[in-house]
């Protein structure tokens, strides 16, 4: 009970963010700073309950801090007034909520939160499915761009797998999925297939016994298929093509440049030369392009922070993915895992890094830090066995030669 009360209240917390961005039409810059800022009540809640358990918590402590100190020097010389204070406050609240969340004595509060914001987050999507207005056929809410409901949509769909529960999983991945195809948004459907395709792999790599016949059985089934049934699979191809990525779209599909994602990746190679080391400043780069965003993340950190800012997004990328594979949960395993590469997926289309208020980027940063807590406390608990072990080897040599 204790548990869920808290990971409810995070998930509250989620809810709250995504319904007060909807209900100002993501134009109300003090409405939602205030709804980030609801988050000190399951951050206090948390506290109180569960607490927090220091071991494994200060590599990921001390990221944070390098993170923000690179932050704070790419305004240096580019930016006046109060914004970036602003920023950077918010980064360092974000931050401290994942390290805390991450750091949770009881190991299970990550996938709570996970499955209490998809299911809650499920329910607002199913509202906005049913009343949003379709603009060139994709879902827009409140004059809100499709691709945030498809940000939205990848969120819930990630977050379900953390559920042992089928019913609740294929729940929330259900509404998620239906919502990315109502956004025709690609960026979060690659996302999402790139996590599958990654649990598939590194499931099968786990496969012993009847597990691995009956897999190897269901791929040779699918070669027969793909060899016999070549006229349906053309069918079904053209279908994904036309119907969920929208190939054929003269606005959206072949031959517009990535959807003009192509000008916008150049606008912002153009603003990171104008300070290749530190950047224009964390989230200044929109200045320098058209549209909103840089339309990768990749691209819009190296304009916002450099080289040294793309090289900690990197690295937080590669070592975070890396712990999440030896986490010992199989159920924690898989979600994490399939979380921080459908983010990194996402990436290449949305420019989402370090971002502050959306339920995609806070489960992400929750979910990457969990996983360098966890190898931490892993390695201090060999240490702890090692030492243990050093300190009985002499005890139990002399009790044997008396």
């Amino acid at each position: 009970m204790k548990l869920w009360s808290v990971a409810v209240a995070y998930g509250l917390w989620l809810l709250a963010l995504e319904t007060i961005f909807y209900l100002v039409g993501g134009d109300n810059p003090n409405a939602l700073q205030y709804a980030l800022l609801l988050g000190f009540f399951p951050m206090l809640t948390q506290f109180l309950v569960l607490g927090v358990d220091p071991i494994g918590l200060a590599p990921s402590a001390k990221f944070s801090l390098v993170l923000l100190l690179v932050v704070l020097l790419s305004y240096l010389g580019n930016v006046t007034g109060w914004t970036p204070i602003y920023y950077v406050c918010d980064l360092a609240f974000v931050l401290g909520i994942s390290v805390m969340v991450a750091g949770s004595p009881d190991r299970r509060l990550l996938r709570s939160i996970a499955v209490a914001a998809s299911l809650l987050l499920s329910l607002l999507l199913i509202y906005i499915n049913f009343t949003g207005h379709y603009v060139w056929g994709r879902l827009t809410a409140n004059g809100i761009q499709p691709n945030f409901w498809g940000t939205s949509g990848l969120a819930v769909a990630l977050a379900a797998l953390a559920s042992r529960r089928l019913p609740v999983a294929s729940f929330g991945i259900g509404v998620g999925v239906l919502t990315i195809y109502d956004a025709q948004a690609r960026g979060s459907l690659t996302g999402l297939l790139s996590a599958v395709l990654v649990l598939m792999l590194v499931g099968g790599t786990r496969l012993r016994g009847p597990r691995l016949i009956a897999s190897l059985l269901t791929l040779g089934g699918a070669l027969i298929a793909i060899m016999v049934l070549p006229a349906y699979l053309s069918d079904a191809g053209n279908f994904i093509a036309n119907h969920v990525l929208f190939l054929n779209d003269p606005n959206r599909g072949m031959g517009t440049g990535l959807t003009g994602r192509e000008g916008l990746w150049r606008d912002a190679i153009a603003a990171w030369m104008k300070a290749p080391l530190l950047g224009v400043g964390f989230h200044q780069s929109d200045q320098y392009t058209e549209l909103i965003g840089a339309h990768n993340a990749y691209l819009a950190t190296l304009a916002d922070m450099g080289l040294c800012g793309l090289a900690i997004y990197s690295l937080f990328l590669a070592w975070s993915l890396v712990a999440a594979l030896s986490i010992r949960d199989p159920q924690t395993r898989r979600y994490v895992v399939a979380f921080i590469v459908g983010y990194a997926m996402y990436g290449l289309f949305e420019a989402r890094a370090f971002n502050i208020g959306n339920p995609l980027s806070l489960l992400f940063l929750m979910s990457a830090f969990y996983a360098l807590v966890d190898q931490q406390r892993r390695r201090a608990g060999m240490m702890r066995e090692s030492v243990a072990s050093a300190s009985e080897g002499p005890a139990s040599g002399r009790l044997s030669q008396a």
